[in-house]
């Protein structure tokens, strides 16, 4: 997408909820933005990109809302990298009048990805967050897992988490810009559809 160089995401919030029963994904963003400049319309997109499933699109169902009312996205078909990896956005148009802050949320299920030894894996992507102007205020990223009573275990959490406890992680950053001295573009988790309980 192309950069805002008058809007600034002031937080995020998202929830992404794995079951690994079904080896889906469940995901709730909330975001806050500010235009620091004139009467604008801008251009938002939100990236959908597939990795090691066996279709093009991962996501199965999209909705977005701009301060409570439901907005209409579309999905704009994107590049393919590989075999196994497509790119897309999903695409709206909002409004901001001279100094408005906006609460943007976007919630969506997606198929979870393979990884080439067995494992499910999932990735919410941060790098689209650097198209804002200046540096993302807060952000929040929490992974649950639902699944067998026990609870299970993550693999391979990329980067490490702030914060974890027994079926959830958590990740924390403040005044950052995604893939920039030293954070991450993405954050990333893998789990056994195999595994049974903690031990």
């Amino acid at each position: 997408m192309d950069e805002h160089p008058q809007i600034r995401m002031l937080s995020e919030f998202v929830r992404a909820t794995i079951d690994v029963e079904t080896n889906t994904v469940e995901v709730e963003c909330v975001f806050l933005f500010e235009n620091a400049g004139s009467e604008t319309v801008v251009r938002m997109g939100f990236p959908e990109e597939s990795w090691g499933t066996s279709k093009d699109v991962s996501f199965l169902d999209f909705y977005s809302y701009v301060d409570g009312a439901e907005t209409e996205a579309t999905r704009e078909l994107g590049e393919r990298v590989d075999r196994y990896h497509v790119k897309h956005w999903w695409v709206k148009e909002v409004h901001f009048s001279a100094g408005q802050t906006r609460v943007v949320r976007n919630s969506y299920l997606a198929e979870a990805g393979w990884i080439s030894t067995g494992e499910r894996a999932f990735t919410f992507i941060l790098w689209s967050g650097a198209s804002w102007a200046g540096k993302i205020g807060v952000a929040e990223i929490v992974i649950d897992f639902e699944g067998p009573e026990g609870g299970v275990e993550p693999l391979f959490p990329h980067p490490e988490p702030t914060a974890a406890s027994p079926n959830e992680l958590r990740w924390f950053y403040r005044d950052f810009t995604p893939g920039q001295s030293g954070y991450p573009h993405a954050i990333s988790i893998a789990w056994s559809p195999a595994q049974g309980s903690r031990p």
